[in-house]
C-alpha cells in the first residue's frame, strides 16, 4: 500500500480486533487504519442495523407529523 510519501507500507494488524495479517489475512485500509475481513463484515452489519433503524424511527416520525397534522384527530380530542 502506498503511504502517501513515495514508500509502502503494509499494515500489521487490525486497528480494531489487532489481529496480525498473518492470523487475518487481508486487510480493508482507510485514512490511517486498518481491518480484518472479520471485522470489516462486522461494521457493514452494524451500519446496516444503524440505517434499518433509522428508516423504522423516521417511518414512525412521519406518521405522527401527519397525524399531528390531521384537522380530523385534532378535532377528535377536543
Amino acid at each position: 500500500m502506498n503511504n502517501g510519501i513515495g514508500g509502502t507500507y503494509e499494515p500489521s494488524k487490525c486497528s480494531s480486533c489487532s489481529r496480525s495479517e498473518n492470523e487475518a489475512g487481508t486487510f480493508t485500509a482507510g485514512p490511517g487504519y486498518y481491518l480484518c475481513e472479520e471485522c470489516a463484515e462486522i461494521c457493514k452489519l452494524i451500519v446496516a442495523q444503524i440505517k434499518t433503524d433509522y428508516e423504522n424511527f423516521e417511518r414512525k416520525s412521519a406518521k405522527t407529523r401527519i397525524r399531528s397534522c390531521d384537522p380530523v384527530s385534532q378535532s377528535s380530542r377536543l
